[in-house]
């Protein structure tokens, strides 16, 4: 079992979310949602589509806590890694760095996002 955390980003009106939404539930994996068509997401949501200059929705993202070693001592900072979707076939299925610990990784379908959702967050 996993420590990683799954967060989704979602529209209530994204069929494409409805659907990632369906498939994991199906396969018992459990997620965060934030919706970002609700006004108190708005600035959230902006933000994430900043880092990965993409507006495509869903957005997932897996977090895990990583142990840093800091000159001597550890520190825990969080190891963030977006999956989106593709808006240049280019990036597709590249794992590229957006900041310090953060990493994006684009999918050009549900299917492949659910993928990498379960290597993922089964580590």
């Amino acid at each position: 079992m996993s420590n990683r955390k799954l967060t989704l980003y979602t529209l209530s009106t994204c069929k494409k979310c409805q659907s990632l939404k369906n498939i994991l539930d199906t396969e018992l994996i459990k997620y965060d949602e934030i919706l970002c068509d609700e006004e108190r997401n708005g600035v959230r949501c902006d933000n994430i589509e900043f880092d990965i200059d993409c507006n495509f929705y869903p957005i997932a993202t897996i977090t895990n806590k990583i142990e840093k070693d800091k000159g001597g001592y550890f520190v825990y900072v969080d190891d963030l890694l977006v999956i989106h979707f593709c808006t240049k076939y280019d990036d597709l299925m590249i794992k590229r760095k957006i900041k310090n610990e953060y990493h994006a990784i684009c999918v050009h379908s549900t299917e492949d996002m659910v993928d990498l959702i379960i290597k993922q967050t089964q580590k």
